[in-house]
This record gives structure tokens, C-alpha cells and sequence, in this order.
């Protein structure tokens, strides 16, 4: 699959964000990814090239084999559309017994938020394995090897490259304007996900 070069716009904004931190993904096993960021379809399209080539692998579960690209985004990812035209997916988490939590599509942020503090994550689907809190070892994300990641549009989610933590590596969270201004700039370097979702699933947002 050919590489999508990194919008410059939005190049800028994560170089600031990232310039910002108190530390670096790769390099930290914080708590972030116990409820991860989102990816955009650029980003699934390449999670799931990774998959078909099986290239996608955590040291602990399986991901299922053969699967479409629908079955692979249902299995692994909840959706959440923002003003009818940007699809978000955020992959699921582990919770006991290595279920995976799903969240419904239905007021999808009220019904996250709430999920997320009446169950234990055991971290994004996307980690090498669950965390744990007797585990000390370095838990990576098995998307984050792409040494490109800050030129082009790679496996990593890019929510996650746009969070920030404190210097206790604390989730800082964006104010509700940083938000709004982050959606409407990936509406418009990645406009009518949506759409070209459906086209490559049709049944999957029914």
C-alpha cells in the first residue's frame, strides 16, 4: 500500500504537541493506552495491511485469522462519527478474562466514558500484552515501530500521536476548543471517510 505523506498542517500540530510532552510514546509505559486514541481510516487501512500480511502480532492473544477488512474493524474497533462526516475508530480494550470491551454507538462518548470507569482496561487491543500491575517489564504498542511516523500517515493511531501527558505522565485531556479544532482539521486533509467507508464495507455502519 502506497504512503500517504503526513498533511503539513497537521504535521505542525502533533511537532507542537509532541514538542510539548514530558515524554515519548515509544519510550513510555504510562497508562495512556488503557483507553487509546483514535485512528482515522488512513490509519485502519494500514492496521489491516499489516493484519492481512500477518505482521500484526501481540505476544500474548491471537488477532482471528482470514478476516475481511469489516470483520477485522468490527472485531477490533468501536466507531464513532463526528458532524456525518468523520468516522473515527478506536480500538477496543482488554478487559478480565481477555474479553474485549465494546462500546456502543449509541451516545458513544457518555456510553465510553461510563464503560471505562465501570470496568478494568487492561490496555488497547494494539499493545504487545495486557497490562498489568505486578508486570514492570517495557509493554509496547506493536504499531509504533514505523520509523516514518512523523512524515506519513502509518499504522499508529493518530489521536495517539496527538495526545499529550503531564509530567507525572498523566493523560493531559484537550479543552472542548482543541477538540473541535483537531476534528475539523482532520475533516479537511480526510474528508468523506465515511463514505468511502461504506464503499469499502457497505454493511458495516447499517
Amino acid at each position: 500500500m502506497p504512503a500517504l505523506k503526513m498533511p503539513e498542517q497537521i504535521r505542525l500540530v502533533l511537532e507542537a504537541r509532541r514538542e510539548a510532552a514530558f515524554s515519548r510514546c515509544h519510550e513510555c509505559d504510562a497508562g495512556c493506552c488503557n483507553g487509546p486514541g483514535f485512528a482515522i481510516l488512513e490509519n485502519v487501512m494500514q492496521i489491516y495491511e499489516r493484519y492481512r500480511r500477518g505482521l500484526l502480532v501481540r505476544s500474548d492473544l491471537d488477532f482471528e485469522p482470514g478476516m475481511t477488512l469489516g470483520q477485522f474493524v468490527f472485531s477490533y474497533f468501536d466507531r464513532a462519527i463526528i458532524n456525518d462526516g468523520l468516522l473515527l475508530f478506536f480500538p477496543k480494550m482488554v478487559t478480565d478474562d481477555s474479553r474485549l470491551l465494546s462500546v456502543p454507538p449509541w451516545n458513544f462518548w457518555q456510553a465510553r466514558e461510563y464503560l471505562l470507569r465501570r470496568n478494568r482496561s487492561y490496555g488497547c487491543i494494539f499493545l504487545d500484552r495486557r497490562r498489568t500491575d505486578d508486570d514492570t517489564r517495557f509493554n509496547p504498542c506493536i504499531l509504533h515501530g514505523n520509523p516514518k511516523i512523523q512524515e506519513e500517515i502509518t499504522e499508529m493511531p493518530i489521536d495517539c500521536m496527538y495526545c499529550q501527558c503531564s509530567a507525572l505522565r498523566q493523560i493531559v485531556k484537550p479543552r472542548a476548543e482543541e477538540s473541535s479544532q483537531w476534528f475539523r482539521l482532520l475533516e479537511t486533509h480526510f474528508p468523506g471517510s465515511v463514505q468511502r467507508y461504506k464503499a469499502l464495507c457497505p454493511d458495516d455502519l447499517e
